[in-house]
């Protein structure tokens, strides 16, 4: 399956085919790491919703499209288990 964005364009441009399998298969790694870390995102604003009250959840968005790096993703699950308020977690995710 070919997906729009996953470096199609560039693999129908080439003739040598192990090169274009190493650049989808480059593409599809990023493609699974985006909907990895879009997926987490997501079960991060349900918990919040139902922690916190809905609203929580589109600050907790808006502070979430700034965070890339697994581990604080991961930091901010523990947290939000963690502390006790809406507030106290903002304060933690800074």
């Amino acid at each position: 399956v070919l997906m729009p964005g996953m470096g199609v364009d560039d693999a129908l441009k080439s003739d040598n085919l192990e090169e274009v399998l190493e650049m989808l298969l480059n593409e599809k790694e990023k493609w699974a790491d985006r909907v990895r870390r879009e997926g987490q995102m997501q079960v991060l604003l349900t918990l919040a919703g139902h922690r916190f009250g809905p609203q929580s959840v589109e600050r907790l968005a808006t502070l979430l499209e700034k965070v890339s790096d697994p581990e604080r993703i991961d930091a901010i699950t523990r947290w939000m288990v963690d502390c006790e308020t809406d507030d106290a977690l903002f304060a933690r995710i800074g």
